[in-house]
């Protein structure tokens, strides 16, 4: 590598060591990752949970001793955490968020919606309010197919004397 001052400066590759013990457990990592690989988005994303561990570890081998770095159980485990959370984060937001078809996409923006209420659910007039992109037949369409495949429930809460139609996340 030259520079301005015709300087030569030579980098010599340090190797981490892994023992055995710690390599089976990557391994195990890895077989566990290859199990969530049930969709193309899972699969993409579980693919590289066990190689970015070992490079977080391996960030966390040098910290401790730059000059003999060596992955430990203790790095291998920092490092799987940090990464195995990442990726299912990943899959879940995916998996809230992106559809094949605009049917199904407004269908996952009235479920995060209602979700976002809480517990308690949301009436059905601010369900209405906050999905005003929607036309009213396929509000009506969407909270149906959502009721009868169960990922909302939908009950009737006396407020006052007057009857009010709830809808709750059951997720």
């Amino acid at each position: 590598m030259a520079f301005a001052d015709s300087s030569v400066i030579e980098i010599e590759p340090i190797t981490a060591r892994m023992s055995e013990e710690v390599y089976r457990e990557w391994e195990g990592l890895d077989d566990y990752c290859t199990e969530l690989m049930v969709c193309p988005i899972s699969s993409a994303v579980y693919s590289r949970v066990a190689e970015n561990a070992a490079k977080l570890a391996l960030i966390y081998a040098i910290s401790i001793d730059h000059e003999k770095p060596a992955i430990c159980n203790t790095a291998l485990a920092w490092g799987a955490e940090i990464s195995l959370w990442t990726a299912n984060n990943l899959v879940n937001r995916s998996n809230e968020r992106v559809a094949d078809n605009q049917t199904e996409s407004s269908l996952k923006s009235v479920i995060r919606i209602i979700k976002a209420f809480g517990v308690e659910g949301c009436t059905k007039s601010d369900l209405t309010k906050k999905t005003q992109f929607l036309k009213g037949f396929e509000r009506k369409d969407i909270l149906s197919s959502l009721i009868e495949s169960e990922q909302i429930l939908c009950a009737i809460k006396k407020v006052g004397k007057k009857p009010v139609t709830m809808y709750i996340n059951n997720c």
